[in-house]
């Protein structure tokens, strides 16, 4: 862009710079700042090797900005079992140690590369009242631009799940048992408040699944679904060794 000088005082030049209007027009882009949320919770396969019993609990932040990083504020978590229970060593809340963790960078939840984020409550400590726990200060996820990252709620029962017998006692006492996590979320700064996109709550879920039937050659006919026997008026499913999570014959 030319400049220019001129002007005179006195008998002695004074430089005046100015800018002259020009260039070649371009205008600035919008963007947007707000911040969306999504359950991204997953089954894990019935045959995981280690024995265990739970699914990948798991939400996902996304930065919608293309040009501004964000830090999104964890403000809150409801915790509500799926089911009324008459004991509460019944109870999947109860008996579970609950936490949220961070996944790393382009990782989901089926990743177990994380960092705490938070440490709810502890297995076989009551709910909070409502079921409602307010996170520390300084709960955080930092986004950059564009990015996503996941946010893993993960259980752990207090009981063991370390062999057959274990495992066949959390399928007794709490399979199918469903946990609903809701999230209250927040921009630490916000840019756009009239959308209400930069804060919100978002759903995970969590469920004590059960181990898929597998034939039984010793007790099942030819004619049988495989894992289901016919007994009379009424028809059993059998698991055995073949599946990791039960490790022993239920009835």
């Amino acid at each position: 862009m030319p400049l220019r000088s001129g002007g005179t005082s006195q008998g002695s030049t004074a430089a005046k710079w100015f800018a002259r209007p020009g260039g070649d027009g371009a205008s600035g882009t919008s963007d947007g700042f707000t911040i969306s949320a999504a359950d991204a919770s997953t089954q894990r396969a019935n045959n995981d090797p280690a024995g265990r019993v739970w699914n990948d609990t798991d939400f996902a932040l996304v930065n919608d900005s293309r040009t501004l990083s964000r830090r999104v504020l964890i403000q809150s978590s409801t915790v509500s079992s799926r089911y009324a229970y008459p004991d509460k060593t019944l109870d999947p809340v109860f008996r579970a140690k609950i936490t949220y963790n961070l996944a790393a960078q382009g990782k989901d939840c089926t990743d177990w590369t994380r960092t705490e984020l938070w440490p709810i409550k502890g297995a076989d400590s009551a709910a909070a009242s409502g079921g409602k726990y307010t996170a520390p200060a300084g709960t955080a996820v930092t986004l950059a631009p564009g990015e996503t990252r996941h946010v893993c709620v993960d259980f752990a029962l207090a009981l063991g799940s370390d062999n057959g017998a274990q495992r066949a006692e959390i399928l007794k006492q709490l399979a199918g048992g469903g946990i609903k996590v809701q999230t209250a979320y927040k921009t630490e700064q916000q840019y756009s408040t009239t959308t209400g996109a930069e804060s919100g709550t978002v759903p995970a879920y969590y469920r004590i699944g059960l181990p898929q039937p597998v034939p039984n050659a010793a007790k099942a006919d030819a004619s049988a679904v495989p894992g289901c026997v016919r007994d009379g008026s009424r028809s059993r499913l059998y698991w055995n060794g073949t599946d990791a999570r039960s490790g022993v014959s239920l009835v």
